[in-house]
């Protein structure tokens, strides 16, 4: 009778994930308003959360992950919510590390759905999209279980993002650049407008290192709005110690504005983690003296260094290292790339990669080229994956002396093995989360 219980549970679950996947049909919405009707029909869940609210093109993931690490080290049993989930959608929402469970899980996409259908009966309402639906959930969920601070990362650009009903005690903006660009604007400064719609009335916020034209603007509506503002390339400082051992990982030594933290070993790898680790000791610094809440040396390094964040520059086997990353725009890659040179300096790069069909894939291969000496393009799960073929096309017309083919990912991630061992290089997995997602499956990473 407890089997068929739990099968029941299952199927009803499994419905009910189906149901608010479709939701995904309707696109993106960029409008605020829904998410409000829906919300005022949840009894407003988010405004009893003290929320570090987190935008940005690149790292702001890692970044999120950072601060709700050393946050749940501290004791404060934070909630984090981000997305793409890789695995399971549980992943997008957690208190304390532990993602929301199944059990929990099934009944609040119900109660979301109750109160979605008479929020859409107002005269201009409609369904909530995908992302507005889940976002609902998730302050919901951390409304029952009494959280108090929530580490909360924005969907697609921040003024219009459904997770902007929040009015956070800090605002996070990590590097800027160029993405989803049919939403938030063919330039720079564009987007960074579209970031910095999260910055709030006389709430402190805190920029990360970005563009000149990126800055610029960050730093303007911050003092439109009264907000303090703290740059985190000016007030924290992370440097690779000499020395480092081997493998990807080395260890760092850290000044922030309120003491000097010493070296550690960051848990999270890569140049561009140097910066984004910047970034979330300024957010972690500033939370600490607007809310009282004391962030001592131990819990700083212990928290960093036990970041758990999958995809980002992992490597998952060591003959040869297969490293597995998640960058998927110019920017991203750009930055994994020089992170790639430095740790691998003479080591040939073996490269499988599949791609997003809306994402500028041409100037992504280009920066992936510069070091790639062979390359199987894939497809992945999901209707976003550009053809490899149409794939592989592309980055043959950019010329030179790399080999390009298009496969099935198993059967490219078994030749490119091949290729490292018999080259002594490495082999590079990365294009799309959706494929870093792919890759975690068939091999049983976690």
């Amino acid at each position: 009778m407890t089997t068929l219980k739990h099968n029941t549970q299952s199927e009803r679950l499994a419905q009910a994930l189906e149901r608010m996947y479709r939701r995904r049909i309707t696109g993106i919405k960029y409008d605020l308003k829904p998410v409000y009707h829906l919300l005022r029909r949840l009894d407003n869940p988010h405004r009893e959360l003290a929320a570090i609210h987190v935008a940005g093109t690149n790292g702001k993931g890692s970044v999120c992950a950072m601060i709700e690490a050393v946050l749940r080290v501290r004791g404060l049993r934070p909630a984090l919510y981000t997305s793409p989930h890789l695995l399971r959608f549980n992943e997008r929402i957690q208190i304390g590390g532990i993602p929301i469970t199944d059990e929990a899980l099934g009944p609040l996409i119900e109660r979301v759905e109750e109160a979605d259908r008479a929020a859409a009966t107002v005269p201009g309402g409609r369904a909530a999209t995908f992302f507005e639906f889940t976002t609902a959930l998730a302050f919901l969920y951390f409304k029952q279980q009494a959280v108090r601070v929530a580490v909360v990362e924005t969907g697609l650009g921040g003024r219009l993002d459904a997770t902007n009903v929040l009015t956070p005690v800090l605002s996070v903006i990590t590097r800027i650049a160029l993405d989803h660009s049919q939403w938030l604007g063919t330039d720079v400064a564009a987007v960074a407008a579209e970031k910095a719609g999260i910055i709030k009335f006389e709430r402190p916020v805190v920029r990360g290192a970005m563009p000149d034209d990126a800055r610029a603007v960050i730093d303007r509506i911050a003092a439109e709005r009264q907000a303090p503002l703290i740059a985190a390339e000016q007030t924290v400082s992370v440097q690779p110690v000499r020395g480092r051992h081997a493998g990807v990982r080395g260890r760092v030594s850290l000044t922030g504005s309120l003491m000097d933290y010493g070296s550690f070993k960051p848990a999270l790898s890569g140049g561009y983690q140097l910066e984004n680790m910047a970034t979330a000791v300024a957010a972690l610094e500033t939370f600490s003296r607007i809310a009282g809440v004391s962030i001592d040396r131990q819990t700083m390094t212990t928290g960093l260094s036990h970041v758990g964040w999958p995809a980002r520059l992992q490597q998952i086997d060591d003959d040869p290292p297969v490293l597995l990353d998640g960058a998927h725009n110019p920017d991203a890659v750009e930055a994994l790339m020089r992170t790639v040179a430095g740790l691998w300096k003479r080591q040939p790069v073996a490269l499988v990669t599949g791609i997003c069909g809306d994402k500028d894939y041409r100037t992504m291969l280009r920066c992936f080229k510069r070091r790639v000496r062979r390359c199987w393009t894939v497809p992945f799960s999901g209707e976003r994956s550009l053809d490899p073929n149409e794939l592989a096309e592309a980055a043959r017309q950019l010329g030179g002396d790399w080999e390009v083919s298009a496969a099935l990912l198993e059967p490219a991630l078994d030749a490119a093995v091949a290729w490292a061992r018999e080259h002594n290089g490495i082999v590079l997995i990365a294009g799309s989360l959706f494929l870093a997602a792919d890759v975690m499956k068939l091999k049983g990473v976690h």
